[in-house]
């Protein structure tokens, strides 16, 4: 990604980042996206039920093993494999093991530097 004004492009290590979580179920943003946050999280125990009203929910298991348990049934992913979660849905995640999670979420679209 590229830092503003940085002149350069930075790049990320996600299992990097994910050895710097210490609380699990608790995302971290990676990179703001215009409208979007690419948010890391660690998954280890079960998480508690969430739904989302607003929009689908985008999940890669980037490493490990988790499960989606949701209304809809339950889903076991490897790491490189994502499912999307529709609107509305209630899911929850579990992992016996400390498993790295990417999201995509939509924000409030950030507010435009004010001109000189």
């Amino acid at each position: 990604f590229a830092l503003k004004a940085a002149g350069r492009l930075e790049k990320v290590s996600v299992p990097a980042m994910g050895r710097q979580i210490f609380n699990p179920h608790t995302p971290v943003t990676l990179a703001d996206l215009d409208t979007f946050a690419f948010n890391l999280s660690v998954c280890a125990g079960t998480a508690d039920w969430r739904r989302n009203d607003r929009q689908n929910n985008l999940i890669l298991c980037h490493a490990g093993q988790i499960t989606l348990e949701s209304e809809l049934g339950e889903l076991s992913l490897h790491g490189g494999e994502l499912v999307v979660v529709p609107t509305s849905t209630a899911f929850r995640l579990s992992s016996e093991e400390r498993s790295l999670v990417l999201e995509l979420e939509r924000h409030k679209a950030p507010s435009l530097p004010i001109s000189d």
